[in-house]
């Protein structure tokens, strides 16, 4: 009995970090603040993936998203009225 509940634990532990370490889907919010804080920083690679990882992205992702937001007129008409609302508020 005893080496069944330690393996359960031991399974719900391993679940658990499995977890937390999967890839978060970007959102365009997010998207917004990491490319708000690399085009305010000076651009080099190394910085850009820095910025990337606090955030829990990768190059990739923030890549495909901004490929996505050019492709997509809706998209990017939403991200020009959140930018917008970003420089309002910090007016």
């Amino acid at each position: 009995m005893r080496y069944i509940k330690n393996l359960v634990i031991f399974l719900l532990i391993s679940v658990f970090f499995i977890s937390c370490k999967a890839k978060k889907e970007m959102t365009l919010h997010d998207f917004l603040a990491v490319q708000e804080e690399i085009l305010s920083s000076d651009l080099t690679p190394e910085l850009e993936k820095s910025i990337l990882q606090r955030h829990g992205y990768t190059i990739e992702q923030y890549r495909s998203f901004e490929e996505n937001i050019e492709n997509d007129p809706e998209l990017k008409a939403k991200a020009g009225e959140m930018r917008l609302q970003m420089y309002r508020k910090s007016k």
